[in-house]
C-alpha cells in the first residue's frame, strides 16, 4: 500500500521535481532528468483512487475521470 506522506518525504529527500503515478506500474520520481522507480509493487487501481482522491481537488478528479490523466 502506498502512503502519500512517505512518498512526498521521499520526493523532498531526493529533490524530485515530479511524481508519476500510474495503475499497474511502480511509482516513479523524476530526479535530475531521470525517472527513478520507488516502491516494489505496481500500483493497483484502488491505490490510485485512495492516493489521488486524498490530495486532488474535485475539479481535477473530474478531469482525471474524463480524460484518464491529470497534472497539478
Amino acid at each position: 500500500m502506498i502512503h502519500i506522506d512517505r512518498l512526498l518525504e521521499e520526493c523532498v529527500r531526493r529533490e524530485a521535481r515530479e511524481i508519476r503515478l500510474r495503475p499497474g506500474e511502480r511509482t516513479k520520481l523524476y530526479v535530475r532528468d531521470t525517472l527513478v522507480h520507488v516502491g516494489l509493487q505496481p500500483l493497483t487501481d484502488e491505490d490510485m483512487r485512495r492516493v489521488v482522491g486524498s490530495i486532488t481537488p474535485d475539479a481535477k478528479q473530474r478531469e482525471l475521470e474524463n480524460g484518464g490523466q491529470v497534472s497539478f
